[in-house]
């Protein structure tokens, strides 16, 4: 056994008890026990009970359900909520409920604590909310215009149905919104499924492959940073401006200048921006764009084409012409009488709510939209208990300037952006939000919004804890987080950044001012990335992130466990890392620089939103007085590496800036097939023994709860998903 302990011990004062500080809720010091207090279920046992059915017409009654929520909602508007009911329950029964316009709640229809508002499937039923509109497949035939067959590769001309989508109402599914970096048209490409399968617009490369880049004969001006981008968080018009010119080796390159609105996406340049733009001309393989990408074009960069007739070559695909609303599609099994086919058309939210406080949606269903599900704005006590989500392509639930609120036990699958998000911030006061993501299981997540949209996003808010959530299968980071005294403890990471690079599984960035973040106990493993531009952390502190404490944390086969750019009072202790490989520079364990991020850091309106030195931050964080000065924000100071174990890999890389300001000791490397103590390595159990090695020669090494992590099984969750 070789045992390297590193001691690099240039500048240390820390305030611990600062660092740790309690939170009002759910926080405890950096190995000890959550205090977050579980939202209670409310009381129905005397409850004033409204019924709603898909094809109800009366008066509310179990006999004679309402309709639609909206009607339901005016009726509870009536009901006392002084506590001569224990509750006011909207009972829905089994069936799909078809949107055309939000559920709009506001003050008035709000619960109280004596008498919440509640939402809810009849027991046994399963209610569903839904965003799209059944097609009559029974109309589709084979193609037969001429014009349409010679655009379609020829060995799949035989296999390609169509349906006139206008003669059955639904128009503009040929739409295709432009993504740049950082902005979004307000409405997603739309999305088909037939027979409970996602189809895919017509592409090349087939599948979910990008390809490569070939030579770039003319890179385009980088729009980001040019006077064409006027920040106003929409796409620009980029007419007038040159696109870019790039070499593809498709084997049908030249076809796609023959289609009528072909379409590249693509990682022109960082694994971290993405940008869509139309094909202007092919000439050989050459192709042009109509308008350039956010940060110009490299060799190697990743893209695909979409959107184009002439890719249409595999099972699974469709094309929409936007002119005709025709729809051409290749089944993925035989057309059948059963055959089922639907398209996501709705793309506003489901439900609205504004200062509308008290109200629990449980059990129920939400399902292919083109839009999201719930905006909670200026909201107390809006809970989500044991509801599912599927194919929602905007955000799934938004919290904003709320106060306990949030979701539990639920289950997200194939969404389009980020599922649960947070802008719950309390700058001034830090007084903690109390907010929560708790228990819930999320697969696929972040497939139409793929940079930055993490499956749950805190952003910069107070007080939010995150814990025992599994997440997986997402194009960028799982957790987004910042802000301050936010704990994110007992989840379950892998599989997750698939296609951006420079982004961490869990992720934070821009905020030099934050303070108390921990992230504890979670198992990160098994993901790897692009690597275009970057490599995948499995904890990342970007741009001047700070006041992060990493610690009891397992990572396993991951590019890295710590990236650190530029930030200061961050903490990465007593957490195990398995399987970072040494033998090239990069992955590599730990790696931190210093850097001058430059002006943005230094305008007095970005520190004008912390008064760091109020009562309220020199009451919880002391250590803040000073962090607004130009010669303190810059440099990592305060920060601490120390007592982690590390097996079968341990590779640091720290600049001379970083080393003057850093304490990096008591770190062990155990090398591969060494037995130090794990219950279960093979089968992937990484609790500790009693009387393991890392005791030993860690003496301050505390046991990571490992079994502890992952999902529970409560009132909402009856079996653990795996």
């Amino acid at each position: 056994m070789r045992i390297k302990k590193t001691s690099i011990i240039l500048s240390m004062i820390l305030c611990l008890a600062s660092v740790f500080a309690p939170m009002q809720s759910f926080a405890s010091d950096e190995g000890g026990s959550s205090k977050w207090v579980k939202p209670s279920r409310y009381d129905d046992s005397n409850a004033y009970t409204i019924f709603v059915a898909p094809d109800g017409k009366g008066d509310g009654s179990f006999e004679r359900p309402y309709g639609t929520v909206a009607k339901a909602l005016a009726k509870a508007e009536t009901i006392p909520k002084d506590g001569t009911y224990s509750c006011v329950k909207i009972v829905m029964r089994g069936g799909n409920y078809m949107f055309t316009e939000p559920v709009v709640m506001t003050a008035k229809d709000s619960g109280t604590a004596e008498t919440p508002l509640v939402i809810t499937a009849f027991e046994g039923e399963k209610p569903v909310f839904v965003g799209a509109e059944n097609v009559d497949v029974s109309k589709a035939t084979k193609v037969k215009n001429k014009d349409i067959l010679k655009q379609i590769p020829k060995e799949a001309r035989n296999e390609i149905y169509e349906i006139d989508l206008g003669e059955q109402g639904i128009y503009g599914t040929g739409y295709v919104p432009q993504t740049y970096y950082g902005v979004y048209d307000s409405k997603p490409q739309a999305k088909i499924v037939f027979d409970g399968q996602d189809l895919v617009c017509a592409r090349w490369p087939n599948g979910d492959e990008f390809a490569k880049v070939g030579t770039v004969y003319y890179p385009g001006i980088e729009w980001y940073g040019s006077k064409y981008n006027n920040g106003s968080g929409m796409v620009p018009s980029l007419e007038g401006l040159p696109g870019f010119v790039f070499s593809s080796d498709a084997p049908r390159v030249e076809a796609w200048g023959d289609a009528k609105d072909a379409w590249l996406y693509g990682y022109w340049r960082y694994g971290w921006a993405v940008d869509s733009t139309r094909i202007k001309t092919v000439q050989g393989n050459m192709v042009f764009t109509e308008s350039p990408a956010s940060f110009s074009v490299v060799r190697d960069g990743m893209y695909y084409v979409f959107n184009l007739l002439q890719e249409m070559d595999a099972p699974g695909e469709w094309y929409v012409d936007d002119d005709t609303d025709i729809l051409y599609f290749y089944p993925t099994e035989k057309i059948t009488e059963d055959s089922h086919m639907e398209i996501l058309t709705y793309a506003d939210l489901m439900f609205d709510l504004d200062n509308c406080n008290y109200v629990t949606f449980e059990n129920l269903s939400f399902k292919n939209s083109l839009g999201g599900v719930v905006d909670a704005n200026g909201c107390d006590y809006v809970q989500m208990f044991g509801c599912d989500f599927e194919g929602i392509q905007l955000v799934g639930v938004m919290f904003s300037d709320c106060d306990y609120s949030g979701v539990l036990s639920s289950d997200f699958y194939n969404m389009g952006s980020t599922c649960i998000e947070f802008d719950c911030n309390d700058w001034q006061n830090l007084e903690n939000r109390n907010c929560y993501a708790v228990n819930n299981y999320i697969e696929k997540y972040a497939q139409y919004n793929t940079i930055y949209n993490g499956a749950i996003e805190t952003g910069y808010s107070t007080g939010i804890y995150v814990a025992h959530n599994v997440i997986h299968d997402g194009p960028c980071n799982a957790i987004g987080f910042g802000g301050h005294t936010g704990i994110y403890e007992y989840n379950e990471i892998y599989d997750v950044c698939q296609t951006a690079a420079d982004m961490g599984m869990m992720y934070s960035y821009w905020e030099y001012n934050m303070a108390g973040v921990i992230i504890r106990y979670n198992y990160l493993h098994d993901t790897k990335g692009t690597g275009l531009s970057g490599w995948t952390p499995a904890i990342y502190f970007d741009e001047l992130s700070s006041g992060n404490t990493a610690y009891g944390n397992i990572i396993d086969n991951v590019n890295g466990a710590l990236l650190m750019n530029g930030g200061h009072r961050n903490i990465f202790r007593n957490n195990i890392v398995l399987n970072t490989p040494t033998d090239v520079k990069e992955p590599m364990s730990l790696y931190s620089h210093a850097y001058n991020w430059g002006d943005w850091a230094s305008k007095e309106s970005w520190r004008g939103l912390f008064p760091v030195q109020s009562e309220a931050y020199q009451k919880k964080y002391p250590e803040l007085y000073h962090v607004n000065e130009d010669d303190v924000y810059l440099y990592p100071y305060n920060s601490y590496f120390d007592n982690n174990v590390f097996y079968n890999g341990m590779y640091f890389i720290f600049d001379e800036e970083t080393k003057k300001h850093v304490t990096i000791e008591n770190n062990v490397e155990y090398q591969a097939g060494e037995d130090i103590g794990f219950v279960d390595m093979e089968n992937k159990n990484f609790t500790l023994k009693e009387d393991s090695v890392v005791f030993r020669d860690i003496p301050e090494f505390k046991p990571i709860p490992f079994e502890d992590i992952g999902l529970y099984t409560d009132e909402y969750r009856t079996e653990i998903r795996r």
